[in-house]
């Protein structure tokens, strides 16, 4: 019996290895990175309606061309900038600031309207050496920013969902 266990810790020692000198890894290092912190809520929906036709004007005026008043002026280059803005693909967007004053003055002056979908703009100019004068009056009609609600819980996880996918998949369905 006594040789029995003598021969059976002779074999357990010779046939278990024994890693001595260097390391053994049973698997590829552990990594642990953290992930951004976010909030996920459901958006609100807004809409918007259309209010009546609204109009507005803007002026800029100089003397010396150093004493100016009225709204900023941009417009020496108005040509330059839609040329490049057409190269670039803006070609529909107002490039001038003196419209863009215009259209912000018919909004400030149109009680409830929160914005303008301009229609038409006009610009005038008066230029002498000693004095110069430019106009720019704008005609569109009013928008009312209007709160629809909170989407809901079905439609805001499949788009969140669908987003994830790379965004190509996301469709949101229609407003109930």
């Amino acid at each position: 019996m006594f040789r029995m266990g003598v021969l059976a810790a002779f074999i357990v020692a010779i046939t278990t290895g024994c890693a001595t000198g260097s390391r053994a890894y049973m698997d590829s290092g552990l990594a642990n990175r953290a992930e951004p912190a976010s909030v996920w809520n459901r958006p609100q929906e807004v809409g918007f309606d259309w209010g009546p036709e609204i109009t507005g004007q803007a002026s800029y005026q100089c003397v010396l061309l150093l004493i100016c008043w009225g709204a900023e002026d941009g417009g020496a280059l108005d040509s330059v900038g839609s040329f490049v803005g057409s190269i670039l693909g803006r070609g529909g967007a107002v490039t001038d600031p003196l419209v863009r004053a215009a259209a912000a003055n018919a909004v400030k002056n149109a009680p409830k309207t929160d914005g303008i979908y301009v229609v038409a703009h006009d610009t005038d100019a008066f230029n002498i050496i000693i004095y110069k004068k430019r106009t720019a009056s704008v005609r569109g009609k009013a928008i009312t920013v209007r709160a629809i609600g909170e989407v809901s819980q079905d439609r805001s996880d499949r788009n969140r969902n669908l987003s994830a996918l790379g965004g190509s998949l996301v469709n949101v369905g229609e407003v109930k």
